[in-house]
């Protein structure tokens, strides 16, 4: 897939070509361009998404695609080339973490409204992502594609996201050799979540009508609902001075969710599951081993202090406006919508 040319279809016009190979050997020794890894990428994404679909489909009997799960569409020197320039993510530091819950939505339970009265730069994503990152562990992509029916309580009372796939729309790491896919998982809500009014919050908008967590989050088929917010928390760090080297990202909440983990009585194969790893490489592990109730990992998550700031108490109401302003935004101004997945419900259908 490398040597898959760019702009394909000009070279068909050019060179009066009718298939790929053929425009290949068309402009060998031209230096026409090849097509960009991230091009590679996303088609390697769809023709897995349509092999993932025929098998559940029952049309064929394999997915021959499952091999080929988390491979690398780089050639050689690109691999080599991208391997020089990753550096190792990092746990964010006390006094990172003090700046971060420190920003003015933290501070007032809410966003700033601009002169004209609206919320411009703010959406609820950006108070709960954080504090979902660091309590719960969750990678954005996971915390961003949540639905309300995914936010759950059990018969005791203990509050949990349920991190599974079972809509559409949603993807979860899976494992590179089988595809198994070990990041569902159940994560109690800390009970700081719950004091700042998150199962509130998901409850209001099961009121309004509203089926995601975040439905101001458009879909795509690359990042899926993580877009808007993966730009959002890197312009973030960076107005805090953190540098953009790959070592100081949101995962770096993740990160600093395991340390914490580690240093509680939890044993390896309960924190792993928490994170959404695979347990260990044993028998016992793979196939005997239970996940931890959320009732029972509670008594971990409870454990857990970072030392933060005194945050306030979000604001459901200010909320409400500043999504009511996040979707006016959308199609250009003509009126947002809730997406989900392929489709989308107009706000006011969805709040009916």
């Amino acid at each position: 897939m490398s040597k898959v040319l760019a702009r394909e279809n000009k070279v068909r016009i050019k060179f009066k070509t009718k298939t790929m190979s053929e425009s290949m050997v068309a402009v060998a020794g031209l230096d026409w361009p090849v097509m960009s890894a991230d091009e590679r990428n996303l088609r390697m994404q769809w023709i897995g998404r349509m092999m993932k679909w025929l098998y559940g489909q029952k049309w064929i009997s394999d997915n021959p695609a499952t091999a080929l799960m988390g491979e690398s569409v780089e050639n050689k020197s690109e691999r080599r080339i991208t391997a020089l320039g990753r550096r190792p993510r990092q746990a964010f530091t006390d006094d990172e973490l003090g700046l971060i819950f420190s920003a003015p939505w933290f501070i007032s339970g809410k966003g700033v409204i601009t002169k004209a009265g609206t919320y411009r730069e703010f959406s609820p994503f950006r108070y709960w992502l954080p504090l979902l990152g660091i309590f719960a562990g969750g990678r954005i992509n996971e915390l961003c594609q949540l639905r309300l029916a995914d936010v759950c309580q059990t018969d005791a009372g203990t509050w949990y996201i349920d991190i599974n796939e079972d809509t559409p729309d949603k993807s979860l790491k899976r494992q590179k050799d089988t595809g198994k896919c070990w990041s569902k998982r159940k994560v109690p809500l800390h009970p700081v979540l719950v004091d700042l009014g998150f199962p509130a919050w998901c409850e209001r908008w099961r009121e309004e009508g509203f089926q995601r967590v975040f439905p101001e989050l458009s879909w795509n088929a690359k990042t899926h609902y993580a877009k808007e917010p993966i730009r959002a928390m890197s312009g973030f760090f960076l107005s805090l001075g953190m540098p953009r080297d790959n070592t100081k990202v949101f995962h770096s909440l993740r990160h600093g969710f395991n340390n914490a983990i580690a240093k509680t009585i939890c044993t390896p194969e309960w924190r792993k599951r928490l994170m959404g790893h695979e347990p260990g490489s044993g028998v016992n592990e793979k196939h005997y081993l239970a996940d931890p109730t959320p009732d029972e990992s509670l008594e971990v998550i409870k454990l857990l202090d970072y030392g933060l700031p005194e945050i306030a108490k979000f604001d459901p109401d200010e909320g409400v406006k500043a999504i009511a302003d996040a979707m006016g935004r959308k199609n250009r101004g003509k009126g947002g919508t809730e997406s989900l997945g392929g489709t989308a419900l107009p706000w006011s259908e969805a709040a009916a």
